[in-house]
């Protein structure tokens, strides 16, 4: 059986307000309040739970903040080894509101442009041909414009994101390395985490998933330095990161990282002009890094690119509502199609969409 274990630097507890509307500068009531343990990493071995994955969570927990995660993480059930630190665990607030009235007649919101309405009849016969919109550049937005309802939403949904910044000590990353070096210590004997089990690297690899933002005082180059000690041991890594941090991670070689298509972007250097051109990109990555590649590339689908070739999966139904967390779940099912199943990567391409499409099928009765 294979074993999955996520480290998160960067952990958080969100908090999740659901709105009808949303009056900037007046009173707002939600209908709904989620508190959740949060972070990229947290995301996936949430989902590898839901799996019935067998997955260790690495993190941080600090003051009252992180023994509110700590509780949240013990009442999901998830199997949680978090490192004390000296710094509060940041919050992170997320007010969905989701909308009731009909287009162009809110105050303090623009209408749809014609620019607006022609992209979604382009994007919508792209959907029903099967195949991906790509453009050579996207217009600016400014973020008040809202896509219509998928089928069967009785609104719209607009997601606003507010996130604290956390903090790390080096002393705090060192003993996250520390714990790190006695898996190697140990994964001779097939002891990890306590548990007895041998993991043959072509039959039950252990993946190691080292994700999310990094928090203030952690140099961008960590995730280089784990990436190097955990292959080293045999290990399996994951990297799902943006920025820096994944530019300098690829230089350690990880099994395979997952970028969004901004975080391609950014690994390009701007916009692609074709799906061929960014097709040829993450080939040139998987080349040039020994790093196989997929990329959730949101309506547009999923590509997938490594020693069994290119894999293309471009999705039955677009969800364009409350996308948080999607990628990370694409991800925790796609390795665990992989890792666990043994599937072909067309394969869990495709249960990875199926997952989760019912992920995001869930939120539209919220």
């Amino acid at each position: 059986m294979a074993e999955f274990t996520t480290i998160t630097l960067n952990p958080a507890v969100d908090r999740t307000e659901y709105l009808r509307e949303f009056a900037a500068g007046g009173l707002n009531r939600p209908y709904r309040t989620v508190i959740s343990a949060g972070g990229k990493g947290i995301n996936l071995s949430r989902a590898l739970n839901a799996l019935s994955a067998k997955v260790n969570t690495i993190s941080f927990a600090g003051g009252k903040t992180g023994e509110i995660l700590r509780e949240l993480l013990e009442k999901e059930g998830l199997a949680a080894r978090l490192l004390p630190s000296a710094f509060e665990t940041r919050m992170a607030v997320k007010l969905v509101v989701r909308k009731e009235k009909a287009w162009g007649k809110e105050i303090g919101k623009r209408a749809l442009t014609e620019t607006d309405k022609a992209d979604e009849r382009a994007r919508r016969e792209a959907e029903e041909s099967g195949k991906a919109l790509w453009a050579a550049e996207e217009s600016e937005r400014d973020g008040t414009a809202e896509k219509p309802d998928a089928p069967g939403m009785s609104g719209r949904t607009v997601t606003t994101e507010i996130n604290e910044e956390g903090h790390l000590s080096e002393r705090e990353i060192a003993a996250l390395v520390e714990e790190i070096g006695e898996w190697a210590a140990v994964r001779e004997e097939g002891t990890i985490f306590g548990q007895a089990g041998d993991y043959p690297e072509d039959e039950d690899p252990h993946v190691v998933f080292l994700c999310g933002s990094f928090p203030q005082g952690v140099e961008k180059n960590v995730y280089n330095f784990l990436i190097t000690l955990l292959e080293g041991c045999g290990f399996k890594t994951v990297v799902d990161t943006s920025g820096e941090g994944l530019v300098e991670s690829l230089k350690a070689s990880p099994s395979l990282i997952k970028p969004n298509e901004e975080e391609l972007f950014f690994l390009h250097g701007g916009p692609f002009t074709s799906e061929k051109e960014l097709v040829d990109f993450c080939r040139e990555l998987y080349v040039d890094n020994n790093t196989e590649v997929l990329c959730t590339l949101g309506e547009k689908g999923s590509l997938f690119v490594g020693k069994e070739g290119i894999f293309r999966q471009v999705p039955k139904k677009v969800f364009p509502y409350n996308p948080t967390g999607a990628g990370d779940s694409f991800l925790a099912a796609f390795a665990y199609g992989r890792y666990e199943q043994k599937k072909s990567p067309a394969d869990a391409l495709a249960f990875a969409e199926a997952f989760t499409e019912k992920l995001l099928a869930a939120r539209e009765s919220v």
